[in-house]
């Protein structure tokens, strides 16, 4: 019984690891996104965006990614990982609300997988 329950957990981990995978990969893209709309000019649009997703890789490193240097108090993480993953999604509410949503809630529903399954700030 104790191996079904392990293999389970363990699905349900590679699973929402998946996910996670999934929501910063769209977060990366609506942050770019976000850049580029925020400029008239063509070839600055594409400055802004690869400025913004630099600064969003970044700060994925140092906070965030499984070997981040930088360890964060376990409740600011997950605060700040919520913003960084969800807060882009927000430029969708006129075009599509639905998308909004799914990632708002998807992200909350695997960060607290992550939390409730000990896989949420890899640092410890």
């Amino acid at each position: 019984m104790k191996e079904e329950n392990n293999m389970f957990k363990n699905t349900i981990i590679m699973v929402n690891d998946i996910i996670a995978l999934v929501l910063e990969i769209v977060a990366l893209y609506l942050w770019g996104r976000w850049a580029y709309t925020m400029v008239d000019n063509k070839l600055l649009s594409w400055f802004a965006a690869l400025i913004v997703v630099g600064i969003f890789i970044f700060i994925w490193g140092l906070y965030f990614s499984p070997k981040a240097p930088q360890k964060l108090p376990l409740v600011t993480y997950y605060i700040l990982k919520y913003i960084v993953l969800t807060l882009p999604s927000v430029q969708l509410i006129k075009s599509n609300s639905l998308i909004m949503i799914l990632i708002i809630v998807s992200g909350a529903v695997n960060l607290v997988v992550q939390w409730q399954l000990g896989r949420g700030n890899w640092n410890f």
